[in-house]
């Protein structure tokens, strides 16, 4: 009798344990999921991930750009909820804008220039994943071999916007944009350039292409043809708003999503070039 007893309590568990699971429902979850310093290093932008969740799955992607101090004072929301999963940003202060990167499920990524009062207006919107560049060339994992990462940078005094971007494989284009109407300075600047570079500007106000050998490297200029020069000490930090300011105040999100800062070396600051 006790085993009877014993089998058919181990059964009704198993059976609670379903159906448990069988209700388990959307729950909808938010944090921050991105900080990065203004460029004069005043206060950070933020940006709060929502999603609704279900066990170890997350769907209905959305965000929130928020500015802030350092120490979570004075928050306020700089745009509405927008659709999808949040890319890079820049946080361009002095010169009045935001730039930020969507992310949208068919790979396709957006760039908006978003005002300090949420106003915002569509730069590029990249090719999706079966629309990219060497698509037809396989790597190791079978993934496309991106000729440059598709992207917009500020310049470091926010005047300038360089868009980044590969038509053809084989090739690398640069066209220059201000910032504040978007109108395209000149045509785009192509090289002939057959394998993966990295940008980022330089502190003189034009951008570096570097292989990811860092054997190569290349300057942009506005207006000028592309040169090729000694390749840099770093690529990264790509601008003057990035995680660390010029003085080596590291600004970082942990675990719970909750904005930190410690201090390291300043020499890995932008324009360590």
């Amino acid at each position: 009798m006790r085993k009877l007893i014993s089998i058919l309590f181990l059964v009704g568990l198993i059976g609670g344990c379903a159906t448990n699971q069988e209700k388990q429902t959307w729950v909808p979850k938010q944090k921050n999921n991105q900080v990065v310093w203004a460029d004069d290093a005043t206060d950070v932008a933020v940006i709060e991930l929502q999603y609704d969740e279900k066990g170890s799955e997350r769907n209905n992607f959305k965000h929130q750009l928020y500015v802030q101090n350092m120490d979570g004072s004075e928050r306020r929301a700089v745009t509405e909820v927008r659709e999808h999963q949040n890319g890079n940003l820049y946080y361009m202060k002095q010169a009045g804008y935001f730039i930020m990167e969507s992310l949208m499920p068919t790979g396709a990524r957006r760039f908006d220039r978003i005002d300090e009062k949420g106003h915002e207006i569509l730069v590029i919107e990249t090719p999706d994943s079966e629309h990219q560049p060497c698509a037809d060339i396989p790597r190791v994992d079978n993934k496309p071999l991106p000729q440059v990462y598709h992207t917009v940078i500020p310049s470091p005094d926010g005047a300038l916007l360089a868009h980044v971007f590969s038509l053809d494989c084989g090739e690398v284009s640069v066209e220059f944009l201000y910032s504040n109407n978007l109108n395209i300075i000149t045509d785009p600047i192509v090289i002939p350039i057959d394998e993966p570079v990295n940008a980022t500007w330089h502190v003189d106000n034009y951008i570096i292409l570097t292989n990811n050998q860092n054997t190569r490297a290349w300057a942009i200029r506005v207006g000028q043809p592309p040169e090729e020069i000694a390749p840099p000490n770093c690529v990264a930090p790509v601008t003057t708003s990035s995680h660390i300011t010029y003085d080596g105040r590291m600004v970082y999100l942990d675990e719970t999503g909750e904005v930190k800062m410690r201090q390291v070396d300043a020499s890995v600051a932008f324009g360590c070039q």
